[in-house]
């Protein structure tokens, strides 16, 4: 079993967590977490554009309202003081707070493949693991890989449903999983042989299912 980036508690704690989900059998073969050395992603090039300007606009609605504030009445000066205070704050958010939420995810996140299935476990505060998404291999309508040059990667197990934003086909992030519905394993190191590995594991599994369905057919 290969392990990524994984501290030998957090390798031992998993191995807990995932086995009463395990059937007899079942080889656990690896266990991973997302890089935390990757910041930026391919919807950045506009998220960070965008960020900015937004920020320049939240600013600049900020001062001519304090500029305004002298002549109004009292409600309307809070009003317009709060809603400057909301832009600000989710300008900030865009700018910097979403990259900063991700990264408390990749902390909490593991992910886990055998030789029949995938699981992605989030850990809390406490260390206590909770299985957030569990797939069998075979019923993968399909498994894609999206790589990056230096080999971090990652890796879809799905199709991308209807309701998918442009930007959550764009980019794969730690937390794409409950953006989109389906299994992620977010900035993995390796992905290509990972990728190659279940892959393989998916295309034997469904050829055995395919022979067993024609040796009990009349």
């Amino acid at each position: 079993m290969k392990a990524g980036s994984l501290t030998p508690e957090d390798v031992a704690r998993t191995e807990i967590a995932i086995k009463p989900r395990l059937k007899q059998g079942e080889k656990l073969l690896w266990l991973g977490r997302p890089s935390m050395s990757v910041w930026l992603h391919p919807a950045d090039w506009f998220m960070v554009p965008f960020s900015l300007a937004f920020n320049a606009i939240a600013v600049a609605w900020s001062v001519i309202v304090l500029r305004s504030l002298v002549n109004l009445p009292t409600q309307l000066r809070i009003l317009f003081a709060a809603a400057g205070l909301v832009f600000l704050i989710y300008g900030q958010y865009l700018l910097w707070g979403r990259l900063a939420y991700e990264r408390s995810v990749r902390r909490r996140l593991i992910y886990a493949a055998t030789d029949q299935q995938v699981l992605i476990l989030m850990y809390d505060k406490q260390g206590l693991a909770a299985i957030v998404r569990e797939t069998l291999l075979r019923d993968c309508p399909a498994i894609s890989a999206h790589l990056r040059r230096d080999g971090i990667g990652a890796i879809r197990f799905g199709i991308f449903p209807l309701r998918a934003t442009p930007f959550g086909r764009l980019t794969l992030r730690a937390y794409s999983t409950a953006v989109l519905g389906i299994p992620v394993f977010a900035d993995i190191a390796g992905a290509q042989n990972l990728y190659q590995q279940l892959s393989g594991l998916r295309e034997a599994l469904l050829k055995r299912e395919a022979s067993a369905g024609h040796e009990n057919s009349p």
